[in-house]
């Protein structure tokens, strides 16, 4: 595969291959409705929907949003930690109401409280950062949680793990303080990609693709900053 796989990344000519769409609104696709303009997130049903998606986000250690940390990264939303937390960190508690470490939470059971925000109006995790104070409310309705998360194949692996890279590159504002850093670090993610790529199972191919026209973007990215 490997030849195969250079020979026609180095011949063919890329016409416009499409990037997989970044699943910000997968959140808020079970929503209760709008307030105020905002999204109010149906946290009744987050066990129900969103707690598998949720324990299959992962760790960024770096600069966003001008913000040096761990970030929590998922369904296109970044969450910041002072630490990490393993395996992953509580989603019905936001880190800014944490001392210093959040608790996991624990399996099949759903609190029966929520942090809300008003603004933007939400709970979370479908907001990530309150502007004002998380307000705890209690007896919010929960659904049981799942025995345990879907069992993805390693090509859904893979393209989660290259649309969390496409969000992350977009976010980087190329007038940032770190904006050369952080390009940095996501050039080397997708580098690294591309090279397990090559030792994959399947046709990978098509994420070949994409991975190399996110490189692309990296270089036109790291342009547009040496010119600023």
């Amino acid at each position: 595969m490997r030849k195969l796989s250079t020979l026609l990344l180095t011949t063919a000519v890329l016409a416009s291959v499409a990037l997989h769409p970044v699943l910000a609104d997968e959140w808020r696709e079970h929503g209760e409705g709008h307030e105020h303009g905002e999204w109010i997130g149906d946290i009744g049903h987050f066990h129900e929907h969103d707690y598998d998606h949720w324990r299959e986000g992962r760790w960024f250690h770096g600069f966003h949003e001008d913000r040096d940390g761990w970030w929590w990264i998922v369904g296109g939303l970044w969450y910041f930690y002072p630490a990490p937390i393993y395996p992953y960190p509580d989603p019905y508690t936001p880190p800014t109401v944490v001392v210093e470490t959040a608790p996991v939470a624990p399996v099949g059971v759903a609190p029966t409280y929520a942090y809300y925000c008003a603004n933007p109006a939400g709970y979370y995790p479908y907001v990530a950062r309150c502007y004002n104070e998380w307000r705890r409310v209690e007896n919010v309705a929960t659904q049981p949680a799942p025995v345990a998360a879907p069992v993805l194949s390693q090509h859904e692996k893979d393209e989660r793990e290259l649309r969390d890279m496409i969000s992350e590159f977009e976010g980087i504002d190329p007038h940032g303080r770190h904006a050369a850093e952080a390009l940095k670090s996501v050039e080397k993610q997708v580098e690294s990609f591309r090279q397990n790529l090559y030792n994959r199972d399947y046709n990978a191919m098509t994420l070949l693709r994409d991975a190399e026209r996110l490189q692309h973007r990296i270089q036109e990215k790291r342009e547009e900053i040496a010119g600023h």
